[in-house]
């Protein structure tokens, strides 16, 4: 993917990957670079500081975009969600993330009689 100034779009569907790039390995490919989050549980913005700490187990806060309400997040939580897309603009990545999709491996619900 080239670094051009302006917007750069990166999807997962048009990832490499057979399964979509996690935030952890997300954070870890382009270390040193600021990110701003919309994920299901608020907005998270990252300095490349902040971003190095996260990996490093510390929480994050997210806010629902209403001034002074805020809720911390752990780690984990935040680390294991999933990137929907992705938009580089003025040396920021604009992520929008989703919780991983549940797997599921047993039978099939269905309708006794």
């Amino acid at each position: 993917m080239s670094r051009k100034e302006g917007a750069v779009e990166y999807m997962t569907e048009q990832n490499h990957h057979d399964r979509p790039s996690t935030v952890r390995s997300f954070l870890t490919d382009h270390a040193g670079e600021a990110f701003s989050m919309m994920t299901p549980c608020g907005f998270v913005e990252l300095t490349a500081a902040q971003a190095e700490a996260l990996l490093d187990g510390q929480s994050a806060v997210a806010h629902p975009g209403v001034a002074g309400i805020t809720m911390e997040l752990s780690a984990d939580e935040l680390l294991e969600q999933t990137i929907h897309s992705a938009n580089l603009k003025d040396g920021v990545w604009y992520l929008m993330t989703q919780f991983p999709e549940m797997e599921y491996s047993g039978p099939e619900m269905g309708v006794m009689q």
